[in-house]
């Protein structure tokens, strides 16, 4: 895709004073909209290949809890009261934060020994077009995390000024959150709201991003516009695990499941966890442990689904 020829891209060399100027700016403690305004001319002509989230995907979204929520609300956005200064929205705003796997949405939600969290599994029922920020190889390895860098976010054509903003971008929202910091936000919610708040026409559905706060860093998490939550996603299944550590090791254990939520949106909780078992005598079934959750196969490796 080209620049249309309206579009007078700046220089390398003046994409880089740019850049040089909004981090002394974030450096300053200046507001996100004071920084909303710098960034204008590194974006004029930048270009991104959009993914998408696709019709059966599944989510994951962890929220700390004392006990099992009731409701689908509880494990949904927000309200609008208790929002604050996010990676990718400001207080006031409302995101759906997800990610692609339930160990990285239990990392991205600060999960230690003695901890209990409900796990909302999402599933996605529309398709959804994305931003994408953060993913460049080279500053993903400088936060020492090792995985391949989506096709989407590594084509072989990127001009000079693209790549420049592309790490730029990346080193700016893969940074990792520092405890009490109320202004560290600041910069990464001006870069987010240029991609997911247009001024004219229609914008992305949400803002897709690595995950950093632990493990490899080989899964992402996607912040998605309230509506089109609404509109393209459903809570299918909620579990309830408590975090124990046993040991060196941390482990997350499922405590009780919710496989039925009712019209009204209540969780219809089971009281245990989920088991299998087998039908007949001499049936093998083998499990492993994907996408952060354990499932069953037959030996042919039909899923099998819990009693």
């Amino acid at each position: 895709m080209s620049i249309p020829p309206s579009v007078k891209r700046p220089t390398l060399a003046a994409i880089i004073e740019q850049i040089q100027t909004i981090e002394a700016a974030h450096a300053r403690g200046q507001s996100i909209d004071e920084l909303t305004s710098l960034l204008e001319p590194v974006f004029l002509g930048y270009q991104i290949r959009a993914p998408r989230c696709n019709v059966g995907q599944l989510l994951y979204r962890a929220i700390r809890v004392s006990g099992r929520p009731n409701h689908r609300s509880e494990v949904w956005y927000p309200p609008v009261e208790c929002t604050r200064n996010n990676r990718a929205s400001r207080k006031g705003d409302r995101l759906l934060y997800c990610s692609a796997d339930q160990l990285s949405a239990l990392h991205e939600s600060g999960a230690n020994s003695g901890m209990w969290f409900a796990v909302a599994h999402i599933l996605v029922e529309q398709k959804l077009t994305l931003a994408h920020i953060g993913f460049h190889e080279e500053v993903l390895r400088e936060r020492g995390k090792t995985r391949d860098v989506p096709r989407f976010a590594a084509p072989t054509d990127r001009s000079e000024q693209d790549q420049c903003v592309d790490r730029f971008l990346a080193r700016i929202f893969t940074e990792p959150s520092k405890p009490g910091d109320t202004e560290q936000y600041n910069l990464t919610i001006a870069l987010a709201e240029r991609f997911l708040k247009a001024r004219k026409g229609a914008c992305f559905c949400g803002l897709l991003y690595p995950s950093v706060a632990g493990g490899s860093g080989a899964s992402d998490n996607v912040a998605i516009h309230c509506e089109r939550a609404d509109a393209a996603l459903r809570v299918v299944k909620a579990e309830l695990l408590e975090i124990v550590a046993d040991g060196e090791v941390v482990r997350a254990e499922v405590r009780d499941v919710a496989r039925g939520i009712t019209d009204a949106g209540e969780l219809e909780w089971l009281g245990r966890p989920e088991k299998w078992s087998r039908k007949n005598i001499g049936d093998e079934l083998q499990t492993a442990f994907e996408g952060g959750i354990w499932v069953a196969r037959k030996p042919n490796g039909e899923l099998v689904p819990p009693d």
